[in-house]
C-alpha cells in the first residue's frame, strides 16, 4: 500500500510544463527581440486594444450626438408650446379618453333610462283614462265603491278619483 502511494505521489510531482521556464530560448526568441530588449507581440495586442478603444469612444460619441439632438428638439417643442399655451391642460393623454368614454356611455344609460319610464307613464296614463271613461260610462254606483275600495287599499284614491271625475262630467253623470 506504501509502495502503490508512494508510486501516485511521484506521478503527480514529475509530469509537468517544461515550456514554464523563461530561460527557455524557444519562447524568449518569439516574445523578446534580443537586439532592442523589446516585446514585439504586446505592441501588436496594444495597437489591436487601441483599434477597438477608438471604436468604442466613437459609438459613444454617436450616441451622445443623438441624445443631445433628441434633447434640442425636446427643448425646441417645449418653448414652442410654451408660446402657443395659455392656460394649464389637465385633460391630456389616454385617462381622459377612457374617462369620456365612461361618461358617454353613462349618459347614454341615463337618457335612454328616461326614455323608456316617460313612455312607461304615458302607457299608464292612458290605460287610467281608459277605464276610467268605462267605469263611468257604465253608471255603475256598485262597481265605482268596488274600486275606490281598491285604489284606497293600494294608496292611489287621488289617482283614481281624478280620471273617474274627469270622465263622469265629460260622460254627464253625476
Amino acid at each position: 500500500m506504501k509502495k502503490l502511494l508512494i508510486i501516485v505521489l511521484l506521478g503527480l510531482a514529475l509530469p509537468g510544463c517544461g515550456n514554464l521556464s523563461p530561460r527557455n530560448e524557444s519562447r524568449r526568441s518569439q516574445r523578446i527581440n534580443n537586439s532592442q530588449g523589446k516585446i514585439d507581440a504586446i505592441k501588436d495586442e496594444m495597437h489591436n486594444l487601441q483599434g477597438s478603444i477608438n471604436t468604442e469612444l466613437g459609438n459613444i460619441r454617436s450616441d451622445n450626438k443623438i441624445t443631445a439632438e433628441k434633447l434640442d428638439n425636446l427643448q425646441q417643442g417645449v418653448i414652442v408650446s410654451r408660446k402657443d399655451n395659455t392656460g394649464v391642460q389637465i385633460l391630456q393623454g389616454d385617462g381622459v379618453l377612457v374617462l369620456l368614454l365612461a361618461l358617454g356611455v353613462l349618459a347614454t344609460v341615463g337618457v335612454l333610462g328616461v326614455l323608456y319610464y316617460k313612455d312607461k307613464t304615458q302607457k299608464a296614463e292612458k290605460v287610467n283614462q281608459v277605464l276610467a271613461d268605462e267605469i263611468a260610462a257604465a253608471n255603475n254606483p256598485e262597481l265605482e265603491d268596488r274600486v275606490f275600495m281598491a285604489a284606497h287599499h293600494a294608496g292611489l284614491q287621488k289617482e283614481i278619483l281624478a280620471p273617474i271625475v274627469a270622465a263622469q262630467k265629460k260622460f254627464g253623470v253625476k
